[in-house]
């Protein structure tokens, strides 16, 4: 492949409409030579040099060809001497006179050449210098050396002379002729490259697709997208054969652009006879745009790959290079900067991880703080990094201007508009996710800006040019309405931002940024007046993170006040206070309030006659009043046009005042999910012209009255899932011209709806074929966009609004591997332990986690759980939000031995690097800790240090798997959990490393085998909970003697066992009979179990019995009456049961029955004695009860339908 390599090119080079430069070359007439025949040789060779250095357009190509001819000069000049001498013909140089002549005819024509009849010449000069040293070669000296020995008379050795000047004229081939290939090449890796093996393995992957012509790669300055294409045109696979670069010559010139468009075509044809072509332009500014389209010509095997600061989504497909991952940012910082002396690992590594911290990932920024740091001490390193603390940037360092200098022209390239933009991006805190509509509400107030649209639109160019980054969580950005982006920027650039600000005084500036660390202000705070003055501020933000937090008085002095934007970024929302200092502001138009505890009465009260838009977002209103008092509503608000409310999850309920509000344009009520009706009285809103309810879940009706919105053009009750109807008159809204109701095909259309004429509905496709296809007959101009049902991808947000407790539940699920349908107990079993929750409590975070669509939870029977029994759940997470859980997990803390979740993954035996390496065993501090192996794994394990691991998870796949030992040490271990996800069962050794763990209380077995006759040996003395699922067990001896081990001592604390489809249980281990302290024994699902030790009947605290779908079991244990603590028995799918213990009747506790399909089952007379029975049973089994219920006091029977057992097959 050819690859034509331009760098900064089309900064300047201006190739079209140019006036074309005239030259004149010395005429060869003057020089008294028209041709070279009948000339002296020598003679002729020193003019064709003289001309040929004349001409810089071909430099360094004419400096070749003089160079050759300049070796031949002092030859030529003695063979010319010696040839008078002896009187011998000219002749025998008629091969060297007519390669002169070619080359005086081709030096003539210098001028004239264009720049796409280079490659031509090119060859023409390669040819020349091949034909000179072929004459060389062999002629030229041995006629000089023909004439010497001539002369001389000697008559030597002339073979031993010619050898030797054959082998001297081996070394003048072997020179290299230089060529126009070799003049600028695509430039060296002379650096060990980090992080960009996967851009590489995309970029190859989209160049040799045939669909794509042209590719730019994009990113902000320095993030090392010139390395990247320069390591591809190095790669082995892109075949790289010639290379040609064509900055290092003078501009060319052409009468008009289609002259350099046919001059482009015909060097490219050209070049493609060599084989494909790549044209690299790297580093192209913006306003090239149009000269980008001049490259691309329709020809074959030709592709132009852009690198640029800027897209240029119209020139090709956009490859957005990313700034580098924590672990080759790592890799790459200690690539520039070693380990400083006497520096412990921990110490190393917490340092490293702060300076990763501060460089994002940016590769430029790393390398400089990199060098900075190369062979300094442990003090430096540390001042580095406090200096960052106490407010320095990267960018004041003086010895560090690389970083200001690659950044500073992305600014200076700006329009002015922008300039202002970017600039109020550092009003903004680092490392957040800023929703778009709040910085367009601050632009469309500072920069008198009425449209949402242009200033979304500065959002975009920002964008393209890699100055932020805009993030869409979903589609829906009609009517103004953008919630559903978020913009993010890296720190470097918010860096950049400030910078340009802070040129002036801190009085002077046009922004300015107050950090108060405490309550310690700065300086120059202190030393003015006591009471600051801000008469000109307009636009104020107002980030905060404490639980309560009192408005500032001197915002009453703020007269020219706009925009009030107030960010909470605590996890609870903040109480605010002195909310009165807003009162009477002239000209505050809007308010935006995050993650903040408000009484809605008080928005009102605030008098804000020049409001126009209110959001208020994740917001607490605690108790809220619906009277609005004595206030006049429409003189208190008068100008408000927009209230926007977003995951507020307390509200119930519209406020009445809101109804009031006669000014209202725009009223969206978003994920509010329980908010169940909108008052009656928006009716009264008879400018409302946008009604946004969507994603509100529990909302079942909207007020008849709406059909008196005579205003209304757009309503959305997308997602509205508990939505049963429309307005009955909604066919009255004659404005109304667009409906959004995605997930909405349980609503019932009223037939009014036929009325609205040029109607344009957007759905998916569920409701546009149940509810809209029967009308698109009947209705006049109504058009059904379908798109695809949308995943609910606004996990920031989501996650943003969640509880701090349920934020803490949804990161653990990351520690469950992807794709896998995990029984809700194992998940239970976790958060039990980790987080000191009941069971119940903990299934209903699971619950409420799906309700956010932040996992999915599958029942696989009844709906329902009973006493504690959750294994008749799965629950399912997308692949997208356990990544989102990990990333969130990895945030927490950039080191990785730092972090409260931990995820290690060791693929063939190959552990991390930060796992090797090290002088002493890595010390963990993760309280979860997940470890994942393939099924190629050894359990060869290195040594590792987990003091404060609560829960291990265990995912294995190979065939055999031996526990590592340092499991002994993790004293503060709670729970295990060993899931084997291979085909085959996994034989489990060193189970003793479990021994004597002092706090172990949950162990989880799945698809394993063991011997149950070992789990008694462990002395766990602690253990509450076992759990064996799909489990296989060796044979073990039943003897209660054999154990040699007093279970009643070494498993004094077990409560519950649980036993599920393990299918060669055919008896259970005599020692299960003497865990006297067991409350629940569930065996489900284990088909060749065919009764019950008697034994069993010794557990006086046993309170459950669960032998479900049990199919062999035929009968209990009978002497059951001495369970005289049961309170559940559950039989359910045990058909071949023949009867109930003969006694059961004495069981004076036992109040409920589970024994669906089991009909065959024969109820001793003794039930009669059971009193306040609850009995669930299906069809076929009530007849069994039938004729107790006289006989029984307070029996209750409730016939369920019969469930197949389908376990199994949802699982696999």
């Amino acid at each position: 492949m050819d690859i034509v390599h331009l760098r900064g090119l089309l900064k300047s080079y201006n190739l079209t409409k140019a006036k074309r430069r005239k030259t004149r070359m010395t005429d060869w007439v003057d020089l008294g030579l028209g041709s070279v025949a009948g000339a002296l040789v020598s003679e002729a060779l020193k003019l064709v040099i003289e001309e040929a250095k004349k001409y810089k357009s071909f430099k360094p190509l004419s400096k070749d060809l003089v160079s050759t001819m300049e070796r031949l000069l002092p030859l030529t000049k003695k063979i010319d001497s010696m040839q008078n001498e002896l009187d011998l013909g000219s002749g025998e140089l008629k091969q060297l006179r007519e390669t002169i002549e070619r080359a005086r005819v081709l030096v003539l024509k210098f001028p004239s050449v264009r720049f796409y009849e280079k490659s031509k010449y090119t060859r023409k000069i390669v040819e020349i210098n091949e034909d000179l040293a072929k004459f060389c070669d062999i002629d030229l000296q041995l006629l000089q050396y023909r004439n010497q020995l001539t002369l001389l008379g000697v008559a030597g050795n002339l073979v031993d002379k010619v050898d030797g000047l054959s082998k001297r004229m081996d070394g003048l081939m072997s020179v290299h002729v230089p060529v126009f290939r070799d003049l600028c090449s695509v430039p060296k890796l002379d650096k060990v490259l980090v992080g960009l093996d996967w851009p590489l393995m995309e970029l190859k992957k989209r160049l040799l697709d045939d669909a794509v012509a042209n590719l730019v790669v994009s990113a902000p300055p320095g993030c090392g997208k010139t390395t990247l294409a320069t390591q591809l045109c190095h790669d082995a696979d892109v075949k790289v054969q010639n290379l040609l670069q064509h900055n290092g010559y003078a501009p060319h010139t052409f009468e008009n652009d289609s002259q350099a468009t046919v001059g482009l075509r015909k060097l490219l044809e050209e070049l493609r006879e060599d084989g494909p072509i790549l044209l690299v332009l790297d580093d192209v500014w913006r306003g090239a745009e149009s000269l980008l389209q001049k490259f691309r010509i329709n020809l074959a095997d030709y592709k132009i790959l852009v690198t640029s600061r800027f897209d240029f989504p119209s020139f090709g497909y956009n490859y957005r290079l990313k700034p580098l991952e924590n672990e080759d940012a790592r890799a790459l910082l200690v690539q520039w900067a070693s380990r400083p002396v006497n520096t412990s690992q921990a110490e190393y590594e917490d340092l490293l991880q702060k300076i990763l911290k501060r460089c994002n990932g940016f590769p430029i920024v790393i390398e400089v703080v990199g060098v900075s740091l190369k062979g300094r001490s442990l003090n430096t390193w540390k001042g580095q990094v406090e200096s960052w603390s106490q407010g320095e940037t990267i960018l004041d360092s003086p010895s560090q201007p690389t970083v200001l200098e690659c950044l500073q022209p992305s600014f200076n390239a700006l329009e002015p508009n922008l300039k202002e933009c970017f600039l109020d991006m550092g009003s903004f805190l680092e490392d957040q996710k800023i929703r778009a509509s709040v910085i367009i509400d601050i632009w469309m107030e500072l920069y008198g800006k009425n449209s949402s649209i242009l200033c979304m639109k500065y959002l975009e160019d920002l964008a393209s040019q890699n100055l932020l980054k805009l993030v869409p969580l979903g589609n829906e950005t009609e009517d103004g309405f953008y919630n559903e982006f978020l913009v993010t920027q890296h720190d470097i650039l918010r860096e950049l931002a400030i910078r340009q600000s802070e040129l002036k005084e801190n009085l002077e500036r046009k922004r300015l940024n107050l950090e108060i660390r405490g309550d310690t202000f700065p300086d120059w705070c202190l030393n003015g007046p006591r009471h600051p003055v801000f008469p000109n501020v307009k636009a104020l933000v107002l980030n905060l993170s404490s639980p309560d937090y009192a408005l500032p008085s001197f915002i009453t002095g703020m007269t020219k006040l706009k925009v009030l934007t107030i960010t909470n970024h605590g996890f609870y929302p903040a109480r605010l206070r002195n909310f009165s200092c807003l009162s009477l502001l002239p000209n505050l138009k809007r308010i935006r309030l995050e993650k903040v505890s408000v009484t809605l009465l008080d928005i009102p009260r605030l008098q804000l006659a020049s409001l126009k838009k209110l959001s208020l977002v994740m917001c607490s209103f605690g108790e809220v009043f619906y009277d609005s008092e004595e206030i006049d509503v429409s003189k208190a608000l008068p100008s408000l046009q927009e209230i926007d409310i977003d995951y507020c999850y307390d509200l119930y309920e519209l406020p009445y005042w809101v109804s009031e509000v006669v000014s209202l344009k725009t009223l969206s009520i978003t994920n509010c999910n329980k908010l169940t009706v909108l008052p009656e009285a928006i009716g009264n809103l008879s400018k409302l012209e946008v009604l946004r309810v969507s994603s509100c879940i529990n909302l079942s009706e909207l007020p008849e009255t709406t059909d008196r919105l005579s205003n209304l053009r757009f309503l959305d009750i997308s997602h509205c899932l508990g939505l049963r109807k429309l307005p009955l008159e909604i066919g009255k809204l004659e404005k109304l011209k667009k409906i959004s109701m995605r997930k909405c095909w349980r609503c019932e259309l009223p037939d009014s709806v036929r009325d609205l004429e040029d109607l344009e509905v957007k759905c998916e496709e569920e409701t546009r074929l149940v509810l809209w296809e029967r009308l698109m007959p009947k209705m006049r101009n109504l058009r059904v966009h379908e798109e695809e049902t949308e995943h609910n991808l606004n996990l920031l947000q989501i996650f943003d609004a969640l509880t701090h407790n349920l934020r803490e539940y949804f990161l653990d699920m990351g520690s469950f591997l992807k794709d896998q349908k995990i029984i809700a107990s194992t998940i239970i079993d976790v958060w039990s332990e980790l987080h000191g929750k009941d069971n119940i409590i903990c299934m209903n975070y699971l619950q409420e986690l799906a309700s956010h669509n932040l996992l999915k939870l599958l029942p696989l029977g009844k709906n329902k759980y009973e006493d504690g029994f959750f294994n008749e759940f799965l629950v399912k997470q997308d692949n997208i939000s356990r990544e989102f859980a990990i990333h969130q997990c990895e945030k927490e803390s950039l080191s990785i031995l730092q972090r409260k979740r931990l995820n290690l993954d060791i693929q063939e035996n190959k552990f991390p690097n930060w796992c090797l390496n090290q002088t002493q065993p890595v010390t963990l501090n993760a309280s979860l800790l997940s470890i994942s192996t393939d099924d190629s794994f050894t359990s060869c394990w290195v040594e590792i240090r987990c003091p404060n691991v609560e829960i291990l998870v265990l995912n294995l796949s190979s065939s055999t798997y031996a526990l590592p030992n340092f499991i002994a040490t993790m004293e503060k271990l709670k729970v295990v959990m060993i899931i084997n996800h291979g085909f085959e069962l996994t034989k489990l050794t060193n189970l003793s490393c479990l021994s004597l763990l002092p706090n172990l209380r949950r162990i989880r077995f799945e698809k394993v085998s063991i011997t149950l006759h070992d789990i008694p040996k462990l002395q766990l003395k602690c253990l509450e909970k076992l759990s064996l699922w799909l489990c296989r067990f060796n044979d073990a001896p039943n003897e209660l003697e054999d154990l040699e081990v007093d279970v009643t001592e070494t498993l004094q604390s077990l409560q519950e066992i649980e036993i599920d489809y393990c299918y060669n249980l055919i008896e259970l281990p005599h020692w299960v009979s003497q865990v006297v302290s067991l409350k629940k024994l569930s065996i489900t699902n284990c088909n060749k179990l065919c009764r019950l030790l008697e034994g069993i009947c010794s557990l006086r605290n046993l309170e459950m019995l669960r032998v479900i779908s049990c199919s062999n079991l035929f009968e209990l244990p009978k002497t059951s009456e001495r369970l005289n603590n049961l309170r559940l028995l559950d039989v359910s799918g045990c058909f071949q049961l023949k009867k109930l213990p003969l006694e059961i009747g004495k069981l004076q506790k036992l109040n409920k029955i589970l024994m669906r399909n089991c009909y065959r089952c024969e109820l001793p007379d003794s039930v009669k004695n059971l009193e306040n029975l609850e009995v669930r049973c299906d069809e076929g089994t009530v007849f069994l009860w039938e004729r107790f219920k006289q006989k029984m006091k307070n029996l209750t029977i409730i016939e369920e339908e019969t469930e197949h057992n389908l376990n199994l097959l949802q699982l696999l």
